[in-house]
This record gives structure tokens, sequence and C-alpha cells, in this order.
């Protein structure tokens, strides 16, 4: 089921279970059922057939493999866990809220890193047993260090109503299914062993089938948890938690992941003291200006059939919080947090337990991150040395740029932006990156270049519309921030669709011949001989939808492998990420290796023809 059928027929059950909810809750559940139905099927038919066959060995084994595949352990959730001696108060709210909702008792209570919290009910016995599992409360640090007691009581109200027992037991039943269907065909899709063919192709049909028909349930799940954790903790305080959640995200993305890896990216170790420096700026408070931003940020998405949590204006406004506007008042400054409140003077011990598995899991990680920085950059000291002694190509001119922007700051890559724009006015990327920096300096220029870049490329109009939109806050030019603020809102899901749909590359793509200068395509073979590892390679565009205009290129490399080194291997997808950082190139490229699992490129690249080096 592909994108656009997954939601269409979103659309038409939305309509059909607002006509008939009893009826539609009547074909989830026979949906449901089928699911189970057929594995069960499948276990007696094999039992049936090996038994009289007089081959009881291999029906033993068969169903024995298939048993494993089925009950194997579901992961478990990482970080620490938590007990009732080190926190008694966190575990008295926990207590309190899992009568009030009549929910199911919590086996594990876990602190993670995350901005997030959940539950999750993992299967003792796996899929045939999902009524018997182990229940787990998932609480981030960061989460708690962002809200104060009170919202954050909201948040676990929330969390906890997806099982309450005061409401539909159904609908919570659909709502842990879903992820355990998801799950199965996870483990299915990674699993080797040959009794999992045998379920395949069911569940590649199944898992998408019933996430579309049961997503309209999910839904509804979601405003039924915001309705316990506003009756259970306030509608203020689960909707100020709501958006101080909000713009802490933002704060973390667009400052404190920003700044940490630049100053710690030149390291080849990953810090010991990541969370403990979250936990510290997660507590100071966010200026006005920022704040205000953010909101109005996450107040322009709308809700659309990628996640079944409404947006962020239609929660508020089911609260009764959004009556008019977008006007909202900013949540009061919290004087104590809830991580301080729960954990009081031991915060910075389990700070540092979360440090160490947060090291101890980022570290293989980080060792790509790390040699792709190393890199960049060499590619920028042969891009600098090569400036000095002949003229660079346009697509040369441009990453120079955009390296030098890294390396040695955006006042130094200013010249060269401007000169790639001089030689070729509309280069998207070079207007979108001066303009950026422009308005970083406050420089009313930046404004023409931003909007060219916009008006050639339309997926760069939401991160061009939230820098424009900021720009004229801080200016002051509301009535012009307005502006950029509705053209977010009303190309947003549209927007979203089309990078899915640029995205993806299947057996159903399809594709004709790139049509780039031979001065690009000479610059990209350039880069590919310098990797003995790429047999072939391949380079053509593929025909899009959404946005023809601009070009989408495939690059498709058949490998060979030179070392049998295991700590030299590289993963497909780890070799393209390397590729195609490396390209000179700002044009949109995706790269895909060439194997035996999607060997019909070849011969359809070779029809193009595509070839462009071997």
């Amino acid at each position: 089921m592909n994108d656009r059928e997954f939601n269409t027929l979103i659309q038409k059950l939305e309509k059909y279970a607002r006509v008939n909810p009893s009826g539609y809750n009547l074909r989830v559940g026979l949906l449901a059922a089928l699911g189970f139905s057929y594995i069960f099927l499948v276990f007696a038919l094999l039992c049936t057939i090996f038994w009289f066959l007089g081959l009881k060995e291999i029906s033993f084994f068969l169903v024995l493999a298939i048993a494993q595949l089925l009950y194997a352990g579901y992961a478990t959730p990482k970080g620490v866990k938590l007990t009732r001696k080190e926190v008694p108060e966190l575990f008295a709210l926990i207590d309190e809220l899992t009568t009030a909702l009549k929910t199911p008792k919590f086996h594990h209570i876990i602190l993670d890193s995350q901005l997030n919290a959940g539950v999750l009910q993992v299967p003792r016995l796996g899929i045939l047993f999902v009524g018997w599992q182990q229940n787990y409360l998932i609480l981030g640090l960061p989460l708690m260090q962002s809200l104060s007691p009170e919202q954050f009581r909201a948040i676990v109200a929330h969390e906890l109503g997806h099982l309450s027992g005061n409401h539909s037991r159904f609908s919570g039943w659909i709502y842990q299914l879903r992820h355990t269907w998801f799950n199965l065909v996870e483990r299915f899709e990674s699993n080797g062993q040959g009794g999992s063919l045998l379920f395949r192709k069911f569940f590649n049909w199944y898992e998408p089938f019933f996430r579309a028909y049961s997503f309209v349930l999910a839904r509804n799940n979601e405003y039924e948890a915001d309705r316990c954790a506003a009756e259970l903790a306030g509608t203020n305080n689960a909707a100020q938690a709501l958006i101080n959640l909000e713009i802490k995200s933002h704060y973390l993305q667009e400052k404190f992941w920003r700044n940490f890896y630049k100053q710690e990216i030149n390291n080849p170790d990953p810090p010991n003291n990541t969370i403990t420096k979250m936990v510290r700026e997660l507590a100071e408070p966010i200026s006005e200006s920022d704040a205000k931003l953010w909101l109005d940020w996450g107040l322009s998405e709308k809700t659309n059939h990628e996640d079944t949590h409404p947006c962020l204006r239609d929660r508020l406004s089911a609260f009764g919080y959004l009556p008019t506007g977008y006007d909202l008042p900013l949540p009061p400054v919290i004087k104590s947090t809830a991580a301080e409140y729960f954990f009081g003077e031991s915060l910075p011990e389990f700070a540092q337990r979360l440090d160490m598995k947060w090291q101890q899991e980022v570290t293989p990680f980080w060792q790509l991150i790390y040699q792709k920085y190393q890199r960049r950059l060499q590619n920028w000291q042969i891009l600098s040395a090569k400036a000095k002694i002949e003229t660079l190509t346009i697509e040369s001119t441009w990453k120079y740029a955009q390296l030098t922007a890294e390396f040695t700051g955006n006042k130094a890559a200013i010249p060269l932006y401007q000169e790639v724009i001089r030689q070729q006015p509309e280069h998207i990327a070079a207007n979108f990156n001066l303009g950026q920096i422009l308005l970083e300096e406050k420089d009313f220029r930046g404004i023409k270049h931003i909007e060219n870049a916009m008006e050639k490329d339309p997926e760069l109009l939401i991160p061009g519309c939230k820098l424009l939109y900021a720009f004229f806050q801080s200016q002051g030019k509301l009535t012009e921030a307005k502006i950029y603020q509705e053209q977010i809102e009303e190309k947003f899901y549209a927007i979203q669709q089309a990078r899915k749909e640029r995205k993806e590359i299947s057996d159903r793509t399809q594709f004709i011949s790139h049509n780039l200068p031979d001065t690009e395509i000479n610059q990209i073979i350039e880069k590919i001989s310098n990797y003995p590892q790429i047999k072939e390679a391949y380079l053509a565009q593929k025909i899009v939808t959404n946005f023809p205009e601009k070009p989408v290129y495939v690059l498709a490399v058949i490998r060979r492998f030179l070392s049998s080194d295991p700590n030299k291997y590289q993963t497909d997808a780890e070799f393209i990420d390397v590729l195609l950082d490396d390209l000179n190139f700002s044009g949109e490229v995706l790269g895909i290796v060439i194997n035996q699992h999607n060997a019909y490129f070849r011969e359809l690249f070779r029809k193009i023809p595509a070839l462009i080096y071997h």
C-alpha cells in the first residue's frame, strides 16, 4: 500500500466512523481477529500436514522455529530502572493516577534521555498472548526538567489514559495492538529463518492495511488520553505542558544540539556529560522572543496522517485553550521543575547515570559522524588549495562556500556564495544559504535571496518562511511576519507529502536521462574514482509528480568489497551517506547500492542509458 492509497483509505474511514461508529469498531475488531486467525491457521495446518505424513520430528522443529519467531522477547526500553525506594513520591503519583484511571499496574518505570514519555506493553510470550504482558512506563528526564510537577502530572495522566479502564477498553487494546503488529513485521523483515516466509507476504499486506483501518480509532485514543490529562491535572496544566514541550523541543533542536555538535564534533569520542549539560540548560528560562517564535511554528503545523497525534493547535482547541486565534500567552516561568521536585538532591546522580548510557549507545554512531566531519574538513582543504591555483566550477564553488561557512564562519562564506550567484543567479542552494546568513546578520538583502530560492524550489517554502517569519518578528514587523506564518499553514501538509514522494525509490519508480552538463558529470566521476569500492555507477533523473520542475537525481552504484576486516566494513546505507556527502553537487540526489535484492535496477539504468562510471 503506497502513501496515496493509505491516505485515501483513512479519509474514507474517517467519514464512515462519523456516520456509523459502531459499524467501524466492528470492522476494526474483525480485522484484528483476522490477524490472529491466520497465525492459528498456519500453526494448525503445519502440525496436521506433517503429523499425517509421519514427519513428526520435522513438524516439531518447524513449529518450534515459527513459535520462536512469534514468541521471541520483544525489545525492552533502554534507560535507568527506577525503584520505589529511590523516588517514593514519583511512585506515589503513578499509583494515584493508575488507581484513578483503572490502568494495569506497571512492572517497570524507566528513566531515559528523551524529551518524551510513553507506555509500552511487551507480550511475555509473543503476539499470540498479547493480553499477558510486562507493562512499562517510560519517562524522559529532559521532559521532567521541562515541566512543572503539575504539568508533568498531566503528561503521565495522558500516557496512562491510553490504557485506562474508565473509557473504551477496545480502543486501548487496538492502540496497543497497532504497535504489536508493527514490531512483528519488523521482526519478519530482519529475520532470515524459513518460518518467517509463511507469514511475510501476509503481514506485509496486513500490517499497513490494519494500521490504516485502525488509524481513526488510534487518533481518537489520543484525544481520549488528553481528556484524561485534563480531568486529573486540570485543563491549564495539560495545555501548558503541551506548549512547554513544543518550545523546549525547538530549543533542543535549534540551540542545544546545534551548539553541542559544533563544540564536540572535533573529538573522536562522545562526551561523558551530555545529559547533565542538557538538564542544566533546560532549567534555564528561554527568551520570550524565541519562545513566541517556536510556539508560532508549532501552531502553524497541521494534523496529518503521518502521526496519530493531532497537531498542537487541534489539541489546544479540544481543551478549549485556543478559543480565538493564536494570541496565546506563554506559560509562566517554572520555579521548580518536576525533575527537581521528584529527584531532589539525587538529580545530578540520575543525570550522570544517563550520561554513561547515552555515551555507550551513541559511540558507534558518533564515530561515523566524526569520520564524516574529517572527510568534510579534508574536502574543504582540497577545494581551498584548488581555488588558489585554478577557477572552480560553479558546483565546486558552492561546496567550497558551504564548507567555509562550517569551518571558518558565515562571514567568510558570503563572497563565495555571491560569486556562485554572479555566475548563476538562479542557483537555489546558494541563494538560500546566502539569504540565511544575511538574515542572521539582520541584513534585509537576505529577503530577496530567500524569496528567489523558495520560488524555484517549493520544498524550501517551509524553512524559508520560518526564516522570514523569525526575521520580521525580530524587526517588530508583525504584519509581514503573519504573511509567512499563513503560508506555512497553507502549504505544510502538501509539502510534507511531496517530500515523501520525492525521497522514495521502489520497483515502481520511473527514470529518465539525467541531462546534466559534462562539466558536472566529470566532477562527479572525479569524486567516484576516489572510491575503489565502486565497480559501476549510474546516474538518472527520477520522474516525480510533485514539483517536477525541480529535478531529483538518483546515483546508483555497484560495490566491490576489498577488505575482509570487519572493523572497516560499512553497510550500504553508511557507504551511500559518505559518498553523497563527498559530492560537490547542490542538486537533490538520492543514492542506492545495487545488490541481489534490487538487481533489476541495473538493467533498468542500462536501458536509459545511465552508466557514467565503470
